[in-house]
């Protein structure tokens, strides 16, 4: 999924570079969180860098339910992800909380 020199930027500044960090990040995150998501949107583009280099971007916006310390908790996210040769080689996150209720 990931090409192996991944950058991948959460959503609380936390960064990991590699697919081998990537990798065991998220066997934590599921291990502890049980997150589950559902897809609202998606939206694909193309841009140019300033090197002059084509960059494929696939941008999505998540509602995400992970169980923090046995309490649900439902957060929005919109991710950027950038694909090089069909691997992931970059990922940007952003969440927000769900409304109080």
């Amino acid at each position: 999924m990931d090409k192996e020199d991944v950058i991948i930027r959460a959503a609380d500044g936390s960064l990991y570079n590699g697919s081998d960090s990537h990798k065991k990040e998220l066997e934590v995150w599921f291990g502890a969180a049980n997150p589950t998501w559902k897809v609202k949107w998606m939206v694909a583009n193309t841009v140019q860098g300033a090197d002059g280099i084509k960059q494929h971007w696939l941008t999505t916006g998540v509602d995400l339910v992970q169980v923090i310390e046995e309490v649900t908790v439902t957060s929005h996210h919109v991710v950027d992800v950038n694909f090089v040769d069909g691997k992931i080689k970059e990922l940007n996150a952003y969440d927000r909380a769900s409304e109080k209720k």
